[in-house]
Protein backbone atom coordinates (compact mmCIF):
# COMPACT_ATOMS: atom_id res chain seq x y z
CA UNK A 1 0.00 0.00 0.00
CA UNK A 2 1.07 3.53 -0.40
CA UNK A 3 -0.45 7.36 -0.69
CA UNK A 4 1.34 9.69 -2.72
CA UNK A 5 0.81 13.26 -1.95
CA UNK A 6 1.09 13.92 -5.56
CA UNK A 7 0.47 17.94 -7.32
CA UNK A 8 -1.84 18.53 -3.97
CA UNK A 9 -1.66 18.23 -0.41
CA UNK A 10 -4.02 16.83 2.33
CA UNK A 11 -4.63 19.81 4.94
CA UNK A 12 -5.55 18.44 8.17
CA UNK A 13 -3.02 15.47 7.86
CA UNK A 14 -5.06 13.57 5.04
CA UNK A 15 -7.96 15.72 5.06
CA UNK A 16 -9.42 16.84 1.19
CA UNK A 17 -11.49 20.35 1.16
CA UNK A 18 -13.26 18.37 -1.24
CA UNK A 19 -15.18 16.14 0.87
CA UNK A 20 -15.36 18.91 4.10
CA UNK A 21 -19.27 18.64 4.89
CA UNK A 22 -20.30 16.84 7.82
CA UNK A 23 -22.76 14.55 9.20
CA UNK A 24 -22.50 12.04 6.78
CA UNK A 25 -22.46 8.49 7.65
CA UNK A 26 -19.08 6.93 7.43
CA UNK A 27 -18.12 5.56 4.34
CA UNK A 28 -15.99 3.11 2.33
CA UNK A 29 -15.17 2.71 -1.42
CA UNK A 30 -14.32 -0.97 -2.31
CA UNK A 31 -12.26 -1.56 -5.72
CA UNK A 32 -12.41 -4.91 -5.97
CA UNK A 33 -9.31 -7.25 -8.12
CA UNK A 34 -9.62 -10.02 -10.16
CA UNK A 35 -7.78 -12.67 -7.58
CA UNK A 36 -9.94 -11.52 -4.57
CA UNK A 37 -12.90 -12.61 -6.40
CA UNK A 38 -11.52 -16.01 -4.88
CA UNK A 39 -10.19 -14.80 -1.94
CA UNK A 40 -11.18 -15.56 1.70
CA UNK A 41 -11.47 -11.02 1.83
CA UNK A 42 -14.40 -10.75 -0.56
CA UNK A 43 -16.52 -11.67 2.74
CA UNK A 44 -15.74 -8.45 4.26
CA UNK A 45 -17.54 -6.40 1.44
CA UNK A 46 -20.82 -8.88 2.10
CA UNK A 47 -21.19 -8.95 5.95
CA UNK A 48 -18.35 -6.33 7.45
CA UNK A 49 -19.39 -3.29 9.49
CA UNK A 50 -23.00 -2.61 8.92
CA UNK A 51 -22.55 0.82 10.05
CA UNK A 52 -20.92 2.05 6.74
CA UNK A 53 -22.22 3.06 3.50
CA UNK A 54 -20.57 0.87 1.43
CA UNK A 55 -19.63 1.15 -2.80
CA UNK A 56 -17.86 -1.53 -4.69
CA UNK A 57 -16.49 -0.95 -7.64
CA UNK A 58 -14.08 -2.58 -10.09
CA UNK A 59 -11.84 -1.88 -13.29
CA UNK A 60 -11.84 -5.71 -13.76
CA UNK A 61 -11.35 -6.83 -17.65
CA UNK A 62 -12.17 -10.07 -19.09
CA UNK A 63 -8.50 -10.89 -19.08
CA UNK A 64 -8.36 -10.30 -15.15
CA UNK A 65 -11.40 -12.69 -14.80
CA UNK A 66 -11.09 -16.40 -14.93
CA UNK A 67 -14.71 -17.54 -16.59
CA UNK A 68 -15.62 -19.58 -13.78
CA UNK A 69 -14.96 -16.52 -11.48
CA UNK A 70 -17.41 -14.04 -13.77
CA UNK A 71 -20.50 -15.23 -11.28
CA UNK A 72 -18.70 -14.17 -8.47
CA UNK A 73 -19.01 -10.32 -9.08
CA UNK A 74 -22.66 -10.49 -8.83
CA UNK A 75 -22.27 -12.53 -5.89
CA UNK A 76 -20.20 -9.58 -3.96
CA UNK A 77 -22.72 -7.03 -4.49
CA UNK A 78 -20.56 -4.83 -7.45
CA UNK A 79 -22.50 -1.41 -7.43
CA UNK A 80 -20.49 -0.07 -11.00
CA UNK A 81 -17.89 -1.88 -13.21
CA UNK A 82 -16.16 0.03 -15.74
CA UNK A 83 -17.39 -1.17 -19.41
CA UNK A 84 -13.84 -1.48 -21.53
CA UNK A 85 -10.90 -3.68 -22.31
CA UNK A 86 -12.61 -6.64 -23.93
CA UNK A 87 -16.25 -6.62 -22.17
CA UNK A 88 -18.00 -5.70 -26.03
CA UNK A 89 -16.30 -8.83 -27.68
CA UNK A 90 -17.24 -11.27 -24.56
CA UNK A 91 -20.63 -9.74 -24.27
CA UNK A 92 -21.65 -10.64 -27.71
CA UNK A 93 -20.10 -14.40 -27.26
CA UNK A 94 -22.39 -16.95 -26.68
CA UNK A 95 -21.05 -18.95 -24.23
CA UNK A 96 -23.09 -19.67 -20.57
CA UNK A 97 -21.82 -16.54 -18.81
CA UNK A 98 -23.26 -13.95 -21.04
CA UNK A 99 -26.45 -13.66 -19.16
CA UNK A 100 -24.65 -13.38 -16.25
CA UNK A 101 -22.39 -10.20 -17.51
CA UNK A 102 -25.53 -8.73 -18.75
CA UNK A 103 -27.22 -7.90 -15.15
CA UNK A 104 -23.67 -6.24 -14.24
CA UNK A 105 -23.87 -2.78 -13.87
CA UNK A 106 -21.41 -2.07 -16.49
CA UNK A 107 -20.95 2.11 -17.28
CA UNK A 108 -19.08 3.89 -19.82
CA UNK A 109 -19.09 7.54 -20.62
CA UNK A 110 -17.60 8.85 -23.43
CA UNK A 111 -17.71 5.50 -25.91
CA UNK A 112 -20.19 6.20 -29.31
CA UNK A 113 -23.75 4.91 -28.03
CA UNK A 114 -24.43 3.12 -31.12
CA UNK A 115 -21.30 0.87 -29.99
CA UNK A 116 -22.57 0.34 -26.95
CA UNK A 117 -24.50 -2.95 -25.40
CA UNK A 118 -27.81 -1.77 -24.24
CA UNK A 119 -26.65 -3.49 -21.13
CA UNK A 120 -23.98 -0.48 -20.42
CA UNK A 121 -24.69 2.52 -18.68
CA UNK A 122 -23.73 5.77 -19.54
CA UNK A 123 -23.83 7.09 -15.88
CA UNK A 124 -25.11 5.64 -12.36
CA UNK A 125 -26.60 7.76 -9.46
CA UNK A 126 -26.51 5.99 -6.20
CA UNK A 127 -28.10 7.72 -2.82
CA UNK A 128 -25.22 7.37 0.01
CA UNK A 129 -26.47 8.50 3.86
CA UNK A 130 -27.80 11.68 3.08
CA UNK A 131 -25.77 12.26 -0.34
CA UNK A 132 -26.22 11.88 -3.64
CA UNK A 133 -23.27 9.73 -5.67
CA UNK A 134 -22.76 9.78 -9.61
CA UNK A 135 -20.08 7.42 -11.22
CA UNK A 136 -19.05 7.72 -14.59
CA UNK A 137 -16.92 5.38 -16.77
CA UNK A 138 -13.99 6.63 -19.13
CA UNK A 139 -13.00 3.44 -21.57
CA UNK A 140 -10.05 3.67 -24.09
CA UNK A 141 -9.46 1.42 -27.52
CA UNK A 142 -12.36 2.67 -29.34
CA UNK A 143 -11.11 3.76 -33.02
CA UNK A 144 -10.46 7.06 -33.88
CA UNK A 145 -10.28 8.12 -30.06
CA UNK A 146 -8.35 10.76 -29.38
CA UNK A 147 -7.24 12.40 -25.70
CA UNK A 148 -8.24 15.44 -26.17
CA UNK A 149 -11.83 14.34 -26.88
CA UNK A 150 -11.91 12.03 -24.19
CA UNK A 151 -11.17 14.48 -21.54
CA UNK A 152 -13.78 16.90 -23.19
CA UNK A 153 -16.52 14.15 -22.72
CA UNK A 154 -15.50 13.20 -19.42
CA UNK A 155 -16.09 16.97 -18.39
CA UNK A 156 -19.18 16.96 -20.29
CA UNK A 157 -20.15 14.20 -18.10
CA UNK A 158 -19.51 14.97 -15.22
CA UNK A 159 -20.73 18.38 -15.22
CA UNK A 160 -24.30 17.06 -15.95
CA UNK A 161 -23.86 14.48 -13.10
CA UNK A 162 -22.86 17.80 -10.70
CA UNK A 163 -24.73 20.86 -12.23
CA UNK A 164 -27.88 19.46 -13.86
CA UNK A 165 -28.83 16.13 -12.03
CA UNK A 166 -27.73 17.20 -8.10
CA UNK A 167 -24.70 15.13 -7.13
CA UNK A 168 -23.13 15.49 -4.48
CA UNK A 169 -19.83 13.68 -5.59
CA UNK A 170 -18.61 12.32 -9.20
CA UNK A 171 -16.74 9.04 -9.30
CA UNK A 172 -15.07 8.09 -12.02
CA UNK A 173 -14.03 4.51 -13.02
CA UNK A 174 -11.15 4.71 -15.72
CA UNK A 175 -9.44 2.20 -18.03
CA UNK A 176 -5.40 3.04 -17.94
CA UNK A 177 -4.50 5.29 -20.80
CA UNK A 178 -0.92 4.34 -21.29
CA UNK A 179 -1.44 1.31 -23.46
CA UNK A 180 -3.28 3.32 -26.08
CA UNK A 181 -1.44 6.47 -25.56
CA UNK A 182 1.78 6.31 -24.89
CA UNK A 183 3.28 8.78 -22.00
CA UNK A 184 -0.26 9.76 -20.41
CA UNK A 185 -1.38 8.19 -17.56
CA UNK A 186 -4.66 7.92 -15.10
CA UNK A 187 -2.69 10.67 -13.02
CA UNK A 188 -2.61 13.00 -15.98
CA UNK A 189 -6.48 12.12 -16.76
CA UNK A 190 -7.02 13.78 -13.32
CA UNK A 191 -5.21 16.50 -13.67
CA UNK A 192 -7.13 16.96 -16.95
CA UNK A 193 -10.73 16.90 -15.03
CA UNK A 194 -13.65 18.70 -13.64
CA UNK A 195 -16.33 18.29 -11.00
CA UNK A 196 -14.27 14.88 -10.35
CA UNK A 197 -13.80 13.83 -6.92
CA UNK A 198 -12.55 10.34 -6.97
CA UNK A 199 -10.94 8.03 -9.90
CA UNK A 200 -10.56 4.34 -9.81
CA UNK A 201 -8.48 2.93 -11.99
CA UNK A 202 -5.62 -0.45 -12.87
CA UNK A 203 -2.37 -0.71 -13.86
CA UNK A 204 -0.92 -4.01 -14.31
CA UNK A 205 2.66 -2.89 -14.04
CA UNK A 206 1.76 -1.69 -10.26
CA UNK A 207 3.18 -3.93 -7.42
CA UNK A 208 0.93 -2.91 -4.96
CA UNK A 209 -2.17 -0.47 -5.11
CA UNK A 210 -1.89 3.36 -4.90
CA UNK A 211 -3.57 6.11 -3.67
CA UNK A 212 -2.90 9.59 -4.97
CA UNK A 213 -3.90 13.42 -4.33
CA UNK A 214 -3.79 14.94 -7.19
CA UNK A 215 -5.01 19.18 -8.40
CA UNK A 216 -7.88 18.63 -11.19
CA UNK A 217 -7.90 21.46 -14.14
CA UNK A 218 -9.78 23.79 -11.22
CA UNK A 219 -7.00 23.38 -8.94
CA UNK A 220 -9.31 21.58 -6.74
CA UNK A 221 -8.23 18.12 -4.87
CA UNK A 222 -8.90 14.62 -6.37
CA UNK A 223 -7.75 11.03 -5.12
CA UNK A 224 -6.79 8.38 -7.47
CA UNK A 225 -6.97 5.26 -6.22
CA UNK A 226 -4.94 2.71 -8.65
CA UNK A 227 -5.31 -1.02 -8.26
CA UNK A 228 -3.52 -4.07 -9.68
CA UNK A 229 -6.07 -6.06 -10.91
CA UNK A 230 -3.87 -9.08 -10.30
CA UNK A 231 -3.35 -8.74 -6.80
CA UNK A 232 -4.78 -10.78 -4.37
CA UNK A 233 -6.19 -7.72 -1.64
CA UNK A 234 -9.05 -5.26 -2.51
CA UNK A 235 -8.22 -1.35 -1.66
CA UNK A 236 -10.38 0.07 0.24
CA UNK A 237 -10.41 4.05 0.42
CA UNK A 238 -12.60 5.27 3.93
CA UNK A 239 -14.03 8.23 4.44
CA UNK A 240 -15.46 9.80 7.95
CA UNK A 241 -17.94 12.61 8.14
CA UNK A 242 -17.32 13.50 4.10
CA UNK A 243 -13.58 13.60 4.40
CA UNK A 244 -10.77 10.88 3.52
CA UNK A 245 -9.85 9.14 6.32
CA UNK A 246 -7.91 6.02 5.58
CA UNK A 247 -6.32 3.84 2.90
CA UNK A 248 -5.75 -0.02 3.09
CA UNK A 249 -5.41 -3.35 1.59
CA UNK A 250 -8.15 -6.03 2.68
Amino acid sequence: MSISIGAASLPGIGFASAFSQNNFAPQQILQIGGNSLVGANTGYSLSSARTYDRMVVTTLTPSDIANQHVAQLNKIGINAMLFGGGWAHKLASTDSDSALMESLPFVNSNFASDKMPESVSNHLIFPSSNRKIGVMGIGFGEQGQRISGTIEKMNQVASRLKNDLGCDEVYCLADDPNPYFQFYTLKDLASASLNINKFFGSDSLKQQSELHVMQNKDKRQVLVAITNPKAEKQSVVSLQKGRFSDFQLI
